[in-house]
């Protein structure tokens, strides 16, 4: 039986919400509109998983920005006091935070923490503002979408000027003894990727993980929650795509969020099981790093994946087995979220 407290909260959820919050241990994703309780579901998500026996010590929750994690976590520790929990008993982090984390773990260095326009306006003093913001989207796509290092783009041999630029300002860190704030996550998942055992300390401490905003999360950050949620896969995503696919529906998928999921193969059990895409060393990089400023890059929409299976975007998607997860099955509950769902004009 279910402490009052807990079954209080969920008996104020909506129906579809209430089936969320209480899905079989797995891979879930929560698609809804703005203002529609899908942080209101992942606290109740969490505070059953306690309820029913879940460690709370093994339970990690992460969103976009410091706003929003302190926020949720607050709501959190409301939620766990009358379970007699204290304040800070689950992991609430932002992604950034996350993997700063994981690198102090491991033994890296996490400072200093160097910010990429005083480093680029140091390097170079006449840099119009304009040429900040080119460099400083390119050299986050070439981290975070592209997922490359300074030593695989060296192996360029014949480098464009970003491919250049990007070099330099690399080695303007590297020389600072830094890094910057995508590195964070970044250099993490590269770590854990190279440490099976600092991989499988984390995997326990991410036993259950809980994305909110999960339309803000770029590929890097995507890569990071996937790699700590494996092979058990108890992942709970929530997000709005409208707030995604809203941004351009007609010009190609987006780099962000729920649009973050790699291209993948469709399994046995109906879902779809990404895979990893990186550059290798071995293959020229100039491509990559020309077109890294004026593309989208290759990743399907989760329209695009919802509709290969079969199933019909709105309202909340739940989607146990959408990873990939043996005899699972895609699920959608619509109702109360789906009537609050807001679309686009000329989005499909």
């Amino acid at each position: 039986m279910l402490p009052s407290s807990v079954a209080e909260r969920l008996d104020r959820l909506a129906p579809d919400q209430r089936a969320a919050a209480t899905a079989p241990p797995g891979p879930v994703l929560c698609v809804a509109p703005a203002g529609s309780g899908k942080t209101t579901t992942l606290v109740a998500r969490i505070s059953w998983l306690v309820a029913t026996g879940a460690d709370p010590a093994r339970i990690t929750a992460v969103t976009f920005n410091k706003r929003a994690a302190d926020e949720m976590a607050s709501r959190v520790d409301a939620a766990l006091e009358p379970l007699g929990l204290p304040a800070g008993a689950v992991r609430v982090k932002t992604f950034h935070a996350l993997g700063r984390e994981i690198l102090a773990d491991g033994g890296e260095r996490v400072d200093p923490l160097l910010d990429r326009e005083a480093v680029l306006r140091d390097m170079w003093p006449d840099i119009t503002r304009g040429a900040v913001r080119q460099l400083d989207d390119a050299f986050s796509r070439l981290k975070l979408e592209v997922g490359v290092t300074a030593r695989e783009v060296a192996t360029d041999p014949e480098p464009g000027p970003i491919a250049r630029a990007f070099l330099a300002y690399e080695s303007a860190l590297e020389d600072a003894g830094g890094l910057d704030f995508d590195d964070l996550v970044a250099r993490s998942v590269r770590l854990l990727e190279a440490r099976p055992p600092l991989l499988r300390r984390w995997r326990a401490k991410c036993h259950d993980l809980l994305v909110d905003e999960m339309q803000d999360v770029d590929r890097s950050q995507l890569r990071l929650a996937l790699l700590l949620a494996a092979p058990a896969n108890r992942i709970f995503a929530v997000g709005d795509d409208d707030q995604t696919l809203g941004i351009n529906c007609h010009e190609g998928p987006s780099s962000r969020g729920l649009t973050v999921f790699p291209t993948g193969h469709t399994t046995a059990a109906g879902g779809t099981q990404p895979t990893r895409r990186r550059s290798s060393a071995s293959t020229s990089l100039s491509g990559v790093v020309a077109g890294v400023t004026r593309t989208r890059g290759t990743t399907k929409r989760l329209v695009q994946v919802s509709r290969a299976t079969g199933i019909p975007i709105g309202g909340l998607l739940v989607a146990p087995g959408f990873w990939g997860a043996a005899g699972s099955s895609i699920t959608a509950i619509r109702s109360s979220w789906h009537a609050a769902r807001r679309r686009r004009p000329g989005c499909p």
